[in-house]
């Protein structure tokens, strides 16, 4: 993703979404299908990777050519999609910045 954001010169919020999108493109086949054909925007894609199952890809497509994003976006994620397998959270990442007593710099 940083390398995404630094070659592309996008944000890291923009970055991720790409990403994201990238890593489902071969489970959602009809959401891409609609997006190089025009039909979906950037925008609506982003949210039906971010929600979307993949035995859902006709049917969020067909919600998002019909509704906007922020109503796309609230619908998809209050959905309680049927069979849905829980997708686990974004693994969380921390760093610590510090001084040693020699002077130099850790990361």
């Amino acid at each position: 993703m940083h390398w995404v954001t630094w070659r592309c010169g996008v944000s890291s919020a923009r970055a991720r979404s790409w990403v994201r999108m990238a890593e489902r493109m071969g489970e959602l086949p009809v959401t891409f299908e609609a997006f190089r054909s025009g039909e979906l925007a950037e925008d609506q894609v982003a949210e039906l990777v971010r929600h979307l199952p993949a035995h859902n890809d006709r049917e969020g497509m067909e919600l998002a050519r019909q509704l906007s994003v922020p109503v796309l976006r609230r619908l998809l994620r209050d959905y309680p999609f049927p069979g849905a397998e829980e997708r686990p959270e974004d693994e969380r990442r921390s760093a610590s910045f510090f001084f040693r007593e020699e002077g130099t710099f850790a990361l």
